[in-house]
């Protein structure tokens, strides 16, 4: 009498028939783009795909390992809308509060018309300073000063109004936590997320701290085509807009546990991912873009995040409960068209 189980078996040939597919499109696109990180896809809660390409440290010639950790950039915007999410579901912070209610120091006319959720949003109004240069980066600043540095500029336009991308909202976001909850906000981090979800190899970088296993980051020079280092800059500036550093599968556990309602209330991670297409399809910290292709429709969450040559998204797919994270040193490669080559290579064609 045979032992196989026939569904299992078909189960192991179909995830390895996925596997094979992913890999022949994988293979093609980094040989082409010049990926260097690392990927993991997932599916129906199924790991199906997990690879490494290219190097760590280019002085070294260290190759790039599945633990090895990144920048990860504005991907830690999401993390920062997951702790005020989290803090609004306990009642702790209140979304339509001006944000003079938890910055009292803020005392101007407009520390009373922008609201929270103008913040989570980038509908804030008030001009960025990065279209002027790099110099908040390229200096060493207290959070205080750097809230100072973007906050102390005229409003473009009334606040709720318009979207504009801004690392400037989510650096007052990380202050509002911290006044809220009276700890550093690396602490609250670690408190409500790092240590539940035990994200070990995860955290907020500091330029002088040496982080092992940490990716350098290189630039790609269009005229030569060559990497070069990328150019120094205080990568703790961008505080809890795009100071975290993480594993791929680190980034994927923290992903499951947020579309699994581990981190949030149903209702408040459905108020999360509520986009405005007025407002780029932006939610609370993450891009919520809908598609419809052949007569079905497709939603899909995109968190990316790029400084100089590091790299990074996280992408999930909803229909179709299709989880890809990508994290890169080097920005030869647009991780959107990577997503959709590798959604297109299991059968799902969204654009």
């Amino acid at each position: 009498m045979s032992t196989h189980n026939p569904f299992f078996l078909t189960a192991y040939f179909d995830v390895f028939a996925q596997a094979k597919s992913v890999d022949s499109s994988v293979q093609a696109y980094v040989k082409e783009h010049q990926f260097s990180g690392t990927l993991v896809v997932q599916q129906k809660g199924k790991l199906i795909y997990q690879n490494s390409f290219g190097v760590a440290n280019r002085s070294f010639d260290i190759p790039i390992q599945q633990h090895t950790r990144f920048r990860i950039a504005s991907i830690t915007k999401l993390f920062t809308s997951v702790i005020v999410m989290q803090l609004v579901q306990e009642g702790k912070l209140d979304l339509n509060q001006p944000i003079h209610t938890y910055l009292p120091s803020l005392t101007d006319e407009k520390s009373f018309q922008i609201k929270v959720h103008h913040l989570l949003n980038h509908s804030y109004g008030i001009d960025n300073i990065e279209n002027r240069g790099i110099e908040n980066i390229q200096n060493s600043y207290t959070t205080d000063e750097l809230l100072l540095k973007y906050y102390n500029n005229p409003l473009k336009y009334s606040p709720g109004t318009h979207f504009e991308y801004n690392n400037g909202d989510f650096l007052m976001l990380g202050k509002i936590v911290e006044q809220v909850c009276h700890q550093s906000y690396p602490e609250v981090l670690a408190e409500r997320i790092l240590v539940p979800l035990q994200l070990k190899e995860t955290g907020i970088l500091i330029d002088q701290r040496v982080i092992k296993q940490l990716a350098s980051t290189y630039s790609l020079n269009p005229k030569t085509n060559q990497l070069y280092n990328d150019i120094p800059y205080y990568i703790e500036n961008f505080f809890t807009a795009g100071a975290m550093y993480s594993t791929v599968n680190y980034v994927l556990t923290f992903a499951n546990a947020l579309f699994a309602n581990k981190l949030l209330k149903p209702a408040t991670l459905a108020l999360l991912l509520t986009s405005s297409p007025q407002l780029d399809s932006y939610g609370y910290g993450l891009w919520v873009r809908k598609y419809s292709v052949e007569g079905k429709t497709y939603t899909i969450a995109e968190r990316p995040g790029r400084i100089a040559g590091a790299n990074a998204l996280l992408s999930y797919l909803q229909e179709e409960d299709l989880t890809i994270v990508s994290l890169s040193n080097t920005n030869t490669t647009n991780h959107e068209h990577f997503h959709n080559e590798i959604r297109k290579s299991l059968g799902i064609r969204v654009w």
